[in-house]
């Protein structure tokens, strides 16, 4: 796991601020321990800092996942949101329908 560079962060941020707007702060700055994205295999993942060290001693290639995935890059270097991020999107969005 690695962290964005600075133009996989611009993008991932664009995207998520066209959903949640200025709520991003809350995702990372939060009360119940320190929240960061990271990228493995081209996905990004949200996890706790506890839970990244611990994902340290595994091997990359044994690595499957950590934490919630929020997306991945494609091929174009285009970021498309998943399913699994709705969690988090659902309690800090910024146009609630349901």
């Amino acid at each position: 796991m690695r962290v964005l560079t600075e133009e996989e962060t611009e993008l991932f941020f664009e995207k998520l601020a066209k959903w949640l707007g200025s709520n991003i702060k809350f995702l990372i700055d939060r009360e119940d321990g320190d929240y960061v994205f990271r990228l493995h295999r081209e996905r990004v993942y949200y996890l706790n800092s506890e839970v990244l060290k611990m994902a340290s001693h595994v091997s990359k290639d044994d690595l499957l996942c950590a934490g919630t995935c929020f997306g991945k890059f494609t091929k174009s270097k285009k970021f498309k949101l998943n399913i699994t991020c709705l969690d988090y999107l659902a309690k800090y969005a910024k146009y609630k329908v349901w």
